[in-house]
């Protein structure tokens, strides 16, 4: 009975350690919260957040990780995120067109943002640039959207991995999309071409006036350096 007695006094002074440690992990930097979204997994949201996957859930209170449900939000630990989002606030009203701002320390200072409507759906996306390096920087984007009535969005700052250009480093904001639109009408709609022999992302991105990341984005393409002769692509 006295072994079992000093076992769990171990046990219970071990998660206590664990705890304090987590705290001032939070405590020394800046917290980030990402949104679940469709096809995530706690696994693949700390490796895009470079954070080992038991303090993910230690800090989430989750005890199973193999059960996340879309939509939950959940508070990402480090010392140094990669994105700060400062604006727009928490659950505060985003008319279009949108400002978007906070620091970054990213690869090359890039940072991407995209607006999820309420079914998870990007409505609007941009670019910015920050910090790099190890330091932070400030940036600054103006996002135009549409959505048919005002409802529930998010609003998510990202980077994209040099090494094979999987996001990373999400920073999410919670926010209400309104069908107000300030700005100048739209433009045409997304051009549709179809790959043909010797294509490439890099070679369409310069033909049509537009980046790698955009084109992989719009038609959901995990691998870049992957397309093949007759597919159907989306031009944003």
């Amino acid at each position: 009975m006295r072994r079992l007695s000093i076992i769990a006094i171990v046990f219970a002074a071990v998660v206590l350690m664990s705890g304090l440690l987590v705290s001032a992990a939070l405590a020394d930097g800046s917290t980030v919260q990402y949104i679940v979204k469709p096809g995530d997994t706690l696994n693949r949201i700390a490796i895009a957040h470079s954070v080992p996957l038991t303090q993910l859930a230690s800090v989430n209170n989750i005890y199973n990780i193999n059960l996340i449900h879309v939509g939950q939000v959940l508070t990402i630990p480090s010392d140094h995120p990669a994105i700060i989002l400062n604006a727009p606030a928490w659950n505060a009203d985003a008319p279009s067109p949108l400002t978007v701002s906070g620091q970054s320390d990213t690869f090359e200072g890039n940072v991407q943002i995209r607006v999820y409507d309420n079914a998870y759906r990007v409505v609007g996306s941009g670019i910015a640039t920050g910090g790099s390096m190890g330091t932070y920087g400030n940036f600054t984007a103006t996002i135009t959207y549409t959505v048919p009535f005002t409802q529930p969005g998010i609003v998510e700052a990202y980077f994209r991995s040099a090494k094979d250009g999987s996001v990373m480093g999400q920073a999410d904001v919670r926010v209400r999309l309104t069908t107000a639109t300030q700005g100048p009408p739209p433009g045409p709609g997304p051009r549709v071409y179809i790959v043909q022999p010797g294509d490439n992302l890099y070679r369409l991105a310069l033909r049509f006036n537009t980046t790698i990341y955009a084109i992989a984005e719009a038609n959901q393409i995990r691998n870049i350096n992957l397309i093949y002769v007759g597919q159907k692509l989306i031009i944003p």
